[in-house]
């Protein structure tokens, strides 16, 4: 019999023990090899953490249910929400420079692209992050698409969707959302002020015009900006993402907004104010962090953190693909920077249409080529002899050596300039030599954060110099311990992706071709969401490979990979929170299974870079049957308790 009781509570217990042991962390910054990192619990030493690797051959690539192959630019890897409310999780697909779609879940493993019947005048935007949130507490998702608004300087606005019986009208003007000067990343929606209305905080890159913004929703559905003057969160920064966590261990989710170095701003708000607190957690701080996944890998019932760090905009790659295609992405910025190659066959240039720098030159009497793609050969005088770039000349110089294999590529730009290129011919392309620059790989690596009620440590994942781009955790073979999975890139090739088991404490090791979702290495590796798509219990991933452009992302196309399960049981809950907003965002939840294992989950709306995972809560249990205690700790400070829980369900739960 399911019993429910209503408790509130300052420190809630848990089956006895106090769940939140020190509030206030002593710092530290020491660096642990990979291995016998965190110290989880002693209720959960035993339990929980499979010691095996059970995710081999764990995924499938079933991307054929999304319909016909999709590839080209992409910002993050869509948002996944129930928008017609039939219990099956949709997908919304910004697109980037296309106008966006909407996968229907059919509810048979299937999808139908429904974006001619319920989306109203689709327009083409420079669409960035998006996020899924009922804003107008109406009973269904809506949603806000950020824009980049042409670099911050131009009138690109925001896109809120709001839906009505599953049809979509655009409205960001009509309630202050459109922001046409801000060069958009990702949207966050959170009720800030606990006064039972979703608000809006934009991270936005810092260029022209463009801040970050915090929106306010007022009354009458309208959004007022906050200014730094009322003491809210500082417009100033440049941000790529926020997230929603529990940073320093006090029960509630505090606001990460990245910054040039990890982890930027960290927030504690309520409804006098946000608080920066960052400087009082002393948070190992990292550079190049591009993503993070929060998530309690040890299982001592306190947030660690997964930090992606690909630093891949910022540097140049000159490498041959696994089909022999010379892909290329050059950084020029007052330097002069290039490559060599030799190739006996003729060769075919791509150039991309709308590049930085439109000023191509070939061989040694400068020929303008008549398109941006063009065929080079030992036969002709086109591209014959190599024009000796005199200081002042900006451009791209491409020539062949006389009487060569040999082929130069020269870029030189007195502002900062960004060249994506493919050379492809039917002889083998050799001897690759770059000049102007080195290896892409800077130093370091992605970074597991360990955070403990005593400090923070660190260490780094897998190898040195491993980047990833975007990262997800979850309990991928329902053995009762969080998992990751990374997927990576370089400028201009891409790499395979990459699945880690957590083999117990917070422990991780590398599962072989990444458990069948290894990727593609055509594209260049963008983001990944997470969502158990067919409602079997087991999580799905969603990748997509366009971050850098149509370029370099074509044949990148997206790939569903599909969980195929185990028999280990799990619980899956949806939240709606009848107080403050309709998913529970800033919740935490605890699960007590019969073999006294503890496990945490932090509602943060699914949110990363650009990116949002499905929101519905999802639990591994291992060989358990039941969980034994569900114990929900609400935004407006309520506690509540559910006992014995038969398994294998996907449960809603109301405040």
């Amino acid at each position: 019999m399911k019993t429910l009781l209503l408790v509130i509570a300052s420190v809630p217990l848990l089956g006895g023990k106090m769940y939140a042991q020190n509030s206030n962390p002593v710092p530290s910054q020491s660096v642990q090899p990979i291995g016998g990192v965190g110290s989880p619990s002693a209720a959960n030493a035993n339990g929980g953490g499979g010691n095996n690797l059970n995710l081999e051959n764990q995924f499938e690539d079933f991307s054929h249910v999304l319909g016909p192959k999709w590839s080209g630019a992409t910002f993050g890897a869509g948002g996944w929400g129930d928008f017609n409310g039939d219990g099956w999780p949709d997908l919304w697909q910004s697109n980037h420079a296309k106008s966006p779609s909407v996968l229907q879940n059919n509810g048979d493993g299937t999808f139908t692209d429904v974006s001619a019947i319920v989306l109203n005048n689709p327009v083409r935007a420079d669409a960035h992050g998006l996020a899924w949130a009922d804003f107008d507490s109406d009973g269904d998702l809506d949603l806000i698409e950020l824009a980049g608004a042409e670099s911050g300087f131009g009138t690109g606005p925001n896109q809120l969707w709001r839906n009505d019986g599953g049809i979509f009208t655009e409205i960001a003007i009509d309630v202050g959302l459109d922001y046409p000067t801000g060069r958009g990343r990702t949207p966050l929606w959170l009720d800030w002020n606990s006064d039972g209305r979703v608000d809006l905080l934009t991270t936005n890159f810092l260029s022209g015009f463009s801040e970050n913004k915090l929106f306010t929703q007022q009354d009458d559905g309208s959004f007022l900006e906050e200014g730094i003057a009322s003491g809210y969160i500082p417009s100033e920064r440049s941000s790529y993402f926020a997230q929603l966590a529990d940073y320093d261990n006090d029960g509630v989710l505090d606001v990460q907004i990245e910054g040039l170095v990890y982890p930027g701003n960290i927030f504690s708000y309520d409804s006098s104010g946000w608080s920066n607190i960052t400087s009082s957690l002393g948070i190992i701080e990292f550079d190049n962090v591009v993503d993070t996944a929060p998530g309690d890998f040890d299982g001592d019932l306190i947030t660690d953190f997964y930090l992606a760090r690909d630093p891949f905009w910022r540097l140049s790659q000159v490498d041959l693909d696994n089909k022999g295609s010379l892909r290329t992405l050059l950084l020029s910025d007052g330097n002069e920077i290039g490559f060599t190659f030799e190739c006996r066959g003729p060769i075919k240039v791509s150039l991309e249409a709308n590049a930085d720098f439109q000023n191509y030159l070939l061989g040694s009497d400068r020929n303008n080529p008549s398109s941006n793609n063009f065929i080079l050969s030992h036969k002709d005088d086109i591209s014959g002899g190599i024009y000796p770039r005199l200081p002042t000349d900006a451009g791209v110089f491409i020539g062949r050596e006389p009487d060569s294999d040999t082929w130069k590529l020269t870029l030189y730009s007195p502002s900062r300039v960004r060249l994506p290129l493919v050379i492809q011919s039917k002889e083998p392309i050799t001897n690759i030599s770059r000049f102007g620059f080195g290896n892409w790989r800077a130093a370091g690596s992605d970074q597991v954060l360990m955070h403990s009620a005593k400090e923070w440590t660190s260490t780094p994942i897998w190898a040195s110099q491993f980047r990833g781009s975007s990262v997800v955790t979850g309990d991928f073979d329902n053995d009762m311990d969080l998992d990751l999975y990374v997927v990576r890139t370089g400028p201009a090739v891409n790499l395979w992706n990459k699945l880690f088991e957590n083999i117990g404490g917070g422990d991780f090791e590398v599962v072989t071709t990444g458990g069948g979702a290894s990727g593609v290495t055509t594209g260049v590796g963008d983001s990944v969401s997470m969502v158990d798509y067919d409602q079997d219990g087991f999580l799905d991933l969603f990748v997509t490979n366009g971050r850098s452009g149509s370029l370099l992302s074509q044949n990148g196309h997206h790939q569903l990979f599909h969980n195929t399960g185990n028999s280990n049981h799990w619980l899956e809950i949806d939240l709606i929170d009848a107080n403050t907003n309709f998913q529970g965002v800033g919740a935490k939840v605890y699960a007590t299974t019969p073999d006294g294992v503890v496990q945490l989950r932090e509602q943060g709306g699914g949110m990363h870079r650009a990116t949002q995972n499905h929101m519905r809560l999802h639990f591994g249990l291992g060989a358990n049957t039941e969980v034994d205690l569900l114990e929900i700790h609400w935004p407006s400070g309520f506690v509540q308790q559910l006992t014995d829980i038969p398994a294998d369900q996907i449960l809603s739960v109301e405040e």
